[in-house]
């Protein structure tokens, strides 16, 4: 596909970036690499890769990176801890092996080290495989949950079509379905559906996970449901920010990133109008792509569906900071059903550091 636009954007000059690869696979360095050569900027709304922002100039990201949700996550995984005791965890990763995905990887890299970091005791990781699509997890359940080192803390370095049948496991498999357990993860679980028909969690888990898009907290400050009137089958009631469409962030982080390089490739062109000789028609000069990359860097937007989308003090070759972050609680009550509540957020454009007091996992009342 990179290859494709360059080919296109060679014949076209008004052509002059790309909204997108919002997935992190192992193409991602050549793809980036291949449309920075064309001098193609690229704004994504939720590519969470770390090494991204740090390997190439062109890439701009409205998404938290992995390493950094994963310290985030340290804030939970803190107070997990009982001082002074031995206390086991462990990452469990999907296994990308043959795979373009780079994600999964990433996460159970940086979640290793967090794990490290606040003083567990880790325990051998482990890949699981797919077969048939379905994550073979029954055998590594079965062999982390025997023994006196069953693990207090597992994060779960997967994708969220995974998380169902670790529950099932973790909730049926002796040693671990009568003992409490956290699970954290990273920002795939936005997707999930944590109702009926939708993703479980097995009565003695607690699932914490990131979610990139603090939704709630910018829904006041944004013009953007009150934009979705005017599309298709929603209506004039349009939708709002809790809506099953929007619920995991990524129309609304997309969108900003489209606003994002529209306002850059925009802000500075010439507004002189040159009629062309042959049909009589006026048409605007088109900025150049020099000229967008460099307007990218310029970017404050206030008022976005994730808040204020802001690249100018976006360092070179190295990560940004006022992602949107939300660190989201998910259990199973005592009649069955599931909640889930939001420990702590920020929405974009707000880089005040993140506190344990804030994110506390106590139950409230």
């Amino acid at each position: 596909m990179a290859d494709a636009i360059v080919a296109y954007a060679a014949q076209d000059p008004t052509v002059v970036g790309v909204v997108g690869t919002g997935r992190d696979l192992k193409s991602s360095r050549r793809t980036t690499g291949t449309l920075m050569e064309a001098g193609l900027p690229v704004v994504s709304g939720t590519n969470s890769a770390t090494y991204l922002p740090i390997e190439y100039a062109n890439w701009f990201s409205l998404a938290a990176t992995d390493e950094w949700q994963s310290k985030q996550l340290g804030l939970i995984a803190r107070q997990l801890r009982t001082t002074g005791a031995k206390q086991y965890a462990l990452v469990l990763a999907r296994d990308t092996a043959g795979t373009d995905d780079l994600y999964t990887a990433e996460q159970a890299r940086y979640g290793q080290q967090m794990l490290k970091d606040q003083g567990f005791t880790l325990l051998q990781q482990r890949r699981y495989t797919l077969r048939g699509g379905r994550p073979e997890l029954r055998l590594h359940t079965e062999e982390i949950c025997q023994g006196g080192n069953v693990p207090s803390v597992i994060y779960f370095a997967g994708r969220v079509e995974d998380v169902d049948p670790l529950m099932t496991q973790l909730g049926n498999a002796p040693g671990c379905a009568d003992q409490d357990i956290a699970v954290l993860t990273g920002d795939d679980l936005s997707k999930a559906r944590f109702t009926s028909g939708g993703e479980a969690v097995a009565p003695k888990v607690t699932l914490y996970h990131a979610a990139l898009a603090d939704l709630e907290g910018a829904a006041s400050l944004t013009t953007f449901y009150e934009d979705t009137k005017a599309l298709p089958n929603v209506g004039p009631q349009g939708l709002s920010h809790d809506a099953p469409a929007l619920a995991s962030g990524q129309t609304a982080l997309v969108h900003d990133a489209t606003r994002a390089l529209y306002w850059a490739a925009t802000a500075k062109a010439p507004t002189a109008r040159a009629a062309t000789a042959k049909a009589g028609t006026a048409r605007a000069a088109s900025p150049s792509r020099a000229a967008t990359w460099v307007n990218l860097r310029t970017v404050e937007l206030p008022g976005m569906a994730t808040g204020t989308i802001d690249f100018t003090d976006a360092p070179l070759y190295k990560d940004r900071t006022g992602h949107s972050v939300v660190l989201k609680e998910v259990r199973r009550a005592k009649d069955g059903a599931i909640t889930s509540r939001v420990l702590c957020s920020r929405i974009a454009g707000d880089s005040r550091p993140l506190t344990e007091e804030e994110c506390a996992i106590d139950e409230p009342g």
